[in-house]
């Protein structure tokens, strides 16, 4: 590994990330950092700065995912808290620097293993989702009599041994020989122990300690300056500490390699049993699918239930889905769930009957709902303000083609999946249509008109 040419590498995706993109603007312990400066890469790559470092307490925010779910004959929205860690500004970079080596030390590793085309998350492949899909969607058209098996880790990151995590990092150095005695190097070390037995803060907890919220945010540079830090922040026994011996903080570009380094040798050990069966193996972080034979899922579901338990992790039973195609006596291809009922392969977000693809209908759901709570969201500005009721904004948020809006990606998905009928729903006439239909609901629902 040439270290200077990684250094490199590096800079120049950190400028164009807080330079260019201006990420990381969250307010944290520290100030936040504007410019990639001298004094910032000395500190990084100085590993004796870095095995004395302090690393302050990550801040856990929850993101709120919202699905739509039927149980129990019922239909509602399932509201799931997603945990998030930020880290401070300048340990992000420090995560950031040693995440970006263990990855150039990885994507060397599967490479020599022959996985490289099997393990498809956090990893810069020009590619998202749906080609993904697209991949395995087009192997199943290829087999024609097959069954697809989708398995799911269950609690990913939160279970990952901080033994194992040790190990598999001690892996990838000692054969670019980086490894101290057999042991990790003591700024190795010193970042080990701050992405698992880490330290946090709630982020709401924190913010009500200081008096910080949505109106005088932009006035704080930092939460608090490092002395009352130690007097307030140490002294109010709001930081929480993992000491569970498992789990990784979500959010941070550690834990999505290290999450990588942990499954290597369950990767290698699956691929090469689905191979010897003339199937495919593909995992997405902690979505897992296998198209192989369907006289051979079964074997195949109880060997990767054995790995998985090899490395400290459980698949979920109930997550588990299978979808068995076969042809038709007319050359179509025919979808099967478990139970004989003609089906669908979901993956990645896009799925599959064998003839067809496109998006999952959650996918456009949860889509149809952002316009819908948008609408209602300025309807009750405008009334409560006593303003007009603007469609121009409404219209302008959804029919933009910026690269990183659902329009844009539906757009994309539909050639990704030569999907005439995402072309269709991704239009701008289907997009006003489904406005329209939303502002005519929402005015009978709230405003009786």
């Amino acid at each position: 590994m040439n270290l200077e040419q990684l250094k490199s590498k590096w800079i120049i995706y950190e400028k164009e990330k807080i330079e260019d993109k201006k990420k990381r603007r969250y307010l944290h312990f520290d100030s936040k950092v504007f410019h990639v400066d001298e004094s910032i890469l000395n500190d990084v790559f100085s590993p004796d700065f870095v095995d004395r470092r302090f690393f302050y307490p990550f801040i856990k925010d929850y993101k709120i995912v919202r699905r739509y779910k039927v149980k129990d004959d019922k239909k509602g929205i399932d509201v799931k808290p997603r945990p998030l860690c930020y880290a401070s500004h300048k340990d992000a970079f420090i995560f950031s620097w040693y995440s970006f080596i263990l990855n150039s030390l990885y994507e060397e590793k599967i490479k020599k293993l022959g996985i490289s085309d099997n393990v498809i998350a956090y990893r810069n492949l020009g590619l998202n989702n749906v080609h993904f899909a697209k991949e395995v969607f087009k192997y199943i058209k290829n087999e024609k009599n097959c069954t697809a098996v989708c398995f799911d880790i269950k609690g990913f990151f939160d279970n990952l041994s901080h033994k194992r995590i040790k190990s598999a990092w001690k892996n990838l150095l000692l054969e670019a020989g980086l490894l101290d005695n057999n042991n990790l190097p003591r700024d190795h070390y010193s970042v080990f122990k701050a992405v698992t037995n880490y330290s946090f803060v709630d982020k709401k907890e924190i913010f009500s300690h200081f008096n910080i919220n949505k109106k005088n945010i932009k006035s704080f540079s930092k939460i608090c300056n490092l002395d009352n830090y130690k007097k307030l922040v140490r002294a109010s026994k709001l930081i929480s500490q993992n000491k569970s011996g498992v789990g990784t903080p979500q959010g941070i570009a550690m834990s999505s390699v290290l999450s990588n380094a942990y499954m290597l040798d369950f990767d290698v050990n699956v691929n090469n049993y689905v191979n010897s069966l003339g199937g495919l193996y593909r995992r997405y972080c902690d979505d897992i699918i296998v198209v192989c034979d369907t006289g051979h899922y079964v074997k195949v579901k109880e060997f990767i239930k054995s790995e998985i338990k090899n490395i400290e992790l459980i698949i979920q039973d109930e997550k588990t889905e299978i979808a068995t195609f076969f042809s038709k006596s007319d050359g179509t291809i025919m979808c099967l769930d478990e139970n004989g009922h003609q089906s669908t392969l979901k993956y990645l977000g896009a799925e599959t009957n064998g003839v067809m693809e496109k998006l999952r209908d959650k996918t456009l759901s949860k889509n149809d709902r952002k316009i819908f709570w948008q609408i209602q969201k300025e309807m009750r500005r405008a009334k409560k303000s006593k303003n007009n009721f603007s469609k121009r904004k409404i219209y302008r948020r959804f029919l933009h083609n910026e690269k990183q809006s659902f329009k844009s990606y539906g757009k994309k998905s539909a050639e990704i999946l030569e999907s005439n009928i995402l072309r269709k729903q991704f239009s701008d006439i289907n997009i006003v249509r489904i406005i329209r239909k939303k502002i005519k609901k929402i005015n009978q629902i709230f405003f009786n008109k």
